[in-house]
């Protein structure tokens, strides 16, 4: 099979695969970089948080799509892309949306959590977006 063929099953398989890699870095880098932070003593400053939030989902997004790239050669990297960055958009922003919009005044929230999670939402947007644009070149 040529390697510019694209792949449906590959491409399917690889948003779930795409969802888990992001999970699984996101995850340790948030850890290590607390733990960097904690040992410095800036655990609790609020710009090292805000920063651990955002870098670290777009880090994940970045390794989402080399992993994918790397172990399914053949899937629509564009589309992998889209499918697991989609449902953390839409609930992380969609539905903050619909809550604030149509049930602000019977729920609490925080304006700095909901712009945190948002931040988190693009970032791991922006991190797929240059992780497509990086290997979409590099297989063409």
């Amino acid at each position: 099979m040529d390697n510019k063929t694209i792949n449906v099953g590959k491409t399917l398989l690889g948003i779930p695969l795409g969802f888990i890699a992001w999970l699984v870095v996101s995850v340790v880098a948030h850890v290590a970089l607390y733990l960097l932070d904690s040992t410095r003593g800036l655990a609790d400053d609020w710009l090292q948080g805000v920063f651990r939030e955002w870098f670290t989902p777009g880090v994940g997004g970045y390794t989402a799509i080399f992993i994918v790239n790397k172990y399914l050669p053949g899937a629509n990297l564009k589309w992998v892309a889209i499918g697991f960055c989609a449902p953390l958009v839409v609930f992380y922003i969609g539905f903050s949306l619909y809550i604030i919009i149509f049930h602000g005044s019977e729920v609490e929230f925080s304006w700095g959590e909901q712009i945190i999670n948002w931040g988190m939402a693009i970032a791991t947007s922006i991190g797929a977006y240059i992780g497509y644009s990086n290997y979409a070149k590099a297989n063409s």
